[in-house]
Order: C-alpha cells, then sequence, then structure tokens
C-alpha cells in the first residue's frame, strides 16, 4: 500500500515538472531569438522568437544594435511547434491530475514533436522573413535564388532560443513518459 502511494507521488511529481519545463520550452521559444544570421565581415544577427511564430514585428539584433522589423510573415512550422507545445501543456496537465497514464504518453509525443519542429524552423523562418519583406512566395519567379542567396550570405543558423526551447521541450516530454510508465 505503502508503494502504490509513494508511486503516485512520484508520478504526479513528474507530471508537475513535466508541466514547469514545457511552459519553460514555450517561453525560451518565443522571447528568446529564433534565427541567428552570421554575415561575412558585418558580423552576427539574431531575429527574436515571438514575431517570427507569430508574424508582424520582429526584434533584429545585432552587436550593441536593435532594430524592429515590420511584415515579417507566419511561421508555420513554429506555428505548429508553438500549438503543439500548448497541446502538450494541455494534456500534461489533465493526464497528472486526473492520473490518465495515455495522457501523460500523448503530452510526451507532444512534447517530442514539437521539441523536434523547433529544430526545423531555419528554411521556414527564411521563408517567412522572404514572403514578409520581399512580398515573394515559394513557386515565385526568381524566390529559390532569393533564397539561396540569403543563405549564402547570411549563413542563417537556430537562433538560442530554438535550441534552448527543443531541448527543454524534449526533457518535459521524457519527464511526462516517465511519469506514464510509473
Amino acid at each position: 500500500m505503502g508503494k502504490s502511494k509513494s508511486k503516485k507521488q512520484i508520478s504526479t511529481f513528474l507530471g508537475l515538472i513535466s508541466f514547469v519545463l514545457g511552459i519553460v520550452a514555450l517561453l525560451l521559444f518565443a522571447l528568446l531569438p529564433m534565427l541567428k544570421m552570421t554575415i561575412q565581415n558585418v558580423g552576427e544577427g539574431t531575429l527574436g522568437g515571438f514575431g517570427m511564430i507569430f508574424g508582424g514585428t520582429v526584434n533584429a539584433v545585432s552587436g550593441d544594435v536593435s532594430e524592429e522589423i515590420d511584415g515579417i510573415a507566419v511561421n508555420v512550422v513554429a506555428l505548429i511547434a508553438f500549438i503543439i507545445l500548448a497541446l502538450g501543456l494541455i494534456a500534461v496537465a489533465v493526464g497528472t491530475f486526473k492520473k490518465s497514464k495515455i495522457i501523460n504518453l500523448v503530452s510526451c509525443l507532444l512534447f517530442v514533436v514539437a521539441g523536434i519542429m523547433m529544430f526545423c524552423v531555419v528554411d521556414s523562418s527564411l521563408n517567412a522573413v522572404i514572403s514578409g519583406l520581399v512580398g515573394m512566395e515559394p513557386g515565385d519567379f526568381g524566390y529559390d535564388t532569393a533564397v539561396s542567396i540569403i543563405k549564402e550570405l547570411a549563413n542563417p543558423s537556430l537562433g538560442i532560443g530554438a535550441i534552448l526551447g527543443g531541448v527543454v521541450s524534449i526533457l518535459g516530454g521524457a519527464c511526462s513518459a516517465v511519469s506514464a510508465l510509473k
């Protein structure tokens, strides 16, 4: 009897840790830079997460200079990752308080998928920038050339927000899986 109660407490504790890690991942992904660009002979610059997810205005930082860039299109991959992570948060909350192993496994899957998607936002971020600022859409004449030029000149890579958000989201999924298996 004592072991069963202890296992339930551990499962609840791991569920709460998973929930907290999910919130942290969501905040890291949305608030820290999502895209980093390294331009030769100029320096590095970053594009903020929130504007890259929902479109609109992005905070671009290069050294001590910070500038708001308007007109960024919605980053579809980042938006889907954000929504999946939010659904994972709801699932882990329900699974923890209802003591449902299946819902906890679903939340694990949602956290891991969202974390993996956070590592895949570079190309979709470039698409959002080009679509919003230049007005070109995939399939338009010269679009592929514009993307290849930006990739060559700016050397885009994942920003710290996407990296940390993805890692923390996957850790939250692992906690949720262990919670379900207890």
